[in-house]
């Protein structure tokens, strides 16, 4: 039986480990996700996701049975990591010239030949245009890099990114619109014919 997830916080609220285990494996790649997209590094963003649960479990008492688990597993991994970055920015940098928002540019090429196997063509294209991406994606604002990412990849809706983020549905829209016309703009000559 596939239990939702606010069944499933209820249980873990009155001390079934095995429930919150399910919560756990049902969302770690989307928070593990969200925190990357703020902290830019995986292992700080895999810490941060490992904190985020932790503080879950360790404050689920203080949660009333109906709460949104995704809404309060991102508010937390955002407060996480927004505080793991502001520490990492009062400490010296390690590496002169790191990005930490970059990320990683090992990705599949997603250009395939016929065959299914990617030409040398494919793959430069493919690398320049994620390189070129990520760029971009690293050059936005934070509040709108969020916003964009929750939508386009995560698959939120602008009302659901309201509630994840405490912002009004307005505000949302506005960020996805600028955060889209500043990707365009950057990716021009990618998506023209």
């Amino acid at each position: 039986m596939i239990r939702t997830d606010d069944e499933l916080f209820s249980l873990a609220r009155r001390g079934d480990a095995a429930a919150f285990l399910q919560i756990y494996d049902r969302h770690k790649g989307k928070v593990l996700r969200y925190c990357f997209s703020i902290l830019g590094d995986r292992q700080q963003a895999e810490d941060a996701a490992q904190e985020t649960f932790l503080k879950l479990y360790a404050a689920q008492h203080r949660y009333r049975d109906g709460s949104q688990v995704v809404a309060l597993l991102l508010r937390i991994a955002r407060n996480t990591a927004l505080k793991d970055l502001a520490r990492r920015r009062r400490e010296p940098a390690v590496l002169a010239g790191m990005d930490p928002r970059r990320p990683a540019a090992d990705l599949d090429p997603v250009e395939r030949a016929a065959d299914g196997r990617p030409t040398p063509d494919d793959c430069a294209q493919s690398h320049e245009l994620q390189e070129h991406l990520a760029a971009a994606l690293g050059r936005l604002p934070d509040r709108l890099r969020r916003v964009y990412l929750l939508h386009e990849i995560e698959d939120y809706s602008f009302a659901e990114i309201a509630e994840i983020l405490q912002i009004s549905y307005p505000a949302v829209h506005k960020r996805f619109t600028r955060a889209a016309e500043r990707l365009r703009a950057s990716l021009e000559r990618y998506l023209d014919p």
